[in-house]
């Protein structure tokens, strides 16, 4: 059995985060924050601002900003990778865990206002297909990081007795793992809603309600996976059609002794192949973030120091000690690919 990857095609695109940092003083949102408290200060800040606004009181806090994105890097079906980053983040995280690489941008010294973040970048987009017979597969070393790290229950990642005895009842009797990966696979097809509007967040939640959108729907697969020791892990990129605003999607990977990691998108319905018309941007999920002292001046803001990055699209960290109030950061997503003329 082996993996192979086929019809490259050349593709470019550009991502660009424009982000804008306000200051709301207490009393300018007094009137509103009376009827229900933080939560009421929220909503209202989103339907004032945007959803993409990220809000929270400042006190008790000190002076950083902090921003990071996942670094577009080479994996097997993404390859010759060129990319340009402006500002240069100068400062760069190795997640030795997953094999992501995360690009730290400070904006400290210039927290109000607006800034930019601009990634332009090309590369080799890859068909991928498992072939030949898979009737007889490796048996898994279970002492392998590999098998430790991706097959555990973590953040959003959780099992529960109804995911467990689901999955060992769908492959009961069944041997091959390939069989069984088809299983669920063909389950979750059957039985989960796509509902690109759904924010009902972990594996469990979205599994009780029986919908997600392509990260969730990647989760439920992932924990049906785990629960009878398969290894499998969550993919993040984008795909779309050529030429046009593209948004984020997510899909699956899982683990095979001796041949490597088999992609699975179940919103595509892609089984053991996968098409060359996406971009990957990180892998894994619960993303380990540096710890404070690798980065100077750091605190323990929403427990970064213990935290993981549930996601790797920019984020923030703004604080001031100096006054009680609300900030605003408003972020602008922007991602085009295209294919090369080159």
């Amino acid at each position: 059995m082996k993996i192979e990857y086929e019809n490259p095609k050349r593709r470019e695109g550009i991502m660009i985060w424009e982000i804008d940092v306000s200051f709301l003083e207490k009393e300018k949102i007094s009137d509103f924050s009376k009827a229900g408290g933080k939560r009421a200060v929220e909503e209202e800040l989103k339907r004032r601002y945007g959803y993409d606004g990220i809000y929270f009181p400042s006190s008790l806090r000190k002076d950083i900003f902090f921003a990071w994105i996942a670094q577009i890097k080479e994996w097997e079906t993404q390859k010759n990778v060129k990319i340009n980053v402006s500002p240069d983040s100068g400062r760069t995280y190795n997640d030795e865990e997953n094999d992501n690489i995360i690009n730290v941008f400070e904006f400290t010294k210039d927290i109000i206002g607006k800034k930019q973040i601009k990634v332009s970048f090309s590369f080799d987009a890859y068909e991928t297909g498992l072939y030949d017979d898979f009737s007889r597969v490796d048996d898994y070393d279970k002492s392998s990081s590999i098998y430790r790290r991706y097959t555990k229950s973590e953040s959003r990642l959780g099992q529960n007795e109804d995911i467990s005895s689901l999955a060992r009842e769908l492959t009961r009797g069944k041997t091959n793992v390939v069989t069984k990966a088809n299983i669920l696979y063909s389950w979750v097809l059957e039985n989960i809603r796509y509902n690109a509007e759904s924010s009902s967040g972990g594996a469990i939640r979205s599994f009780e309600k029986r919908e997600g959108d392509s990260k969730e729907i990647s989760f439920i697969y992932i924990v049906l996976m785990r629960a009878i020791g398969i290894p499998a892990r969550t993919v993040s990129g984008v795909y779309g059609e050529e030429g046009r605003k593209q948004s984020y999607h997510s899909w699956t990977e899982f683990y095979l002794e001796g041949v490597g990691w088999i992609p699975v998108d179940c919103v595509k319905k892609m089984f053991g192949k996968i098409d060359n018309e996406r971009l990957i941007l990180s892998k894994g999920e619960n993303i380990l973030l540096p710890r404070l002292t690798d980065f100077g001046n750091y605190i323990d803001t929403f427990g970064i120091v213990y935290k993981r990055a549930l996601c790797l699209r920019p984020d923030s960290i703004f604080i001031d000690s100096n006054r009680y109030g609300y900030f605003i950061v408003k972020k602008n997503n922007y991602l085009l690919i295209k294919e090369s003329r080159n």
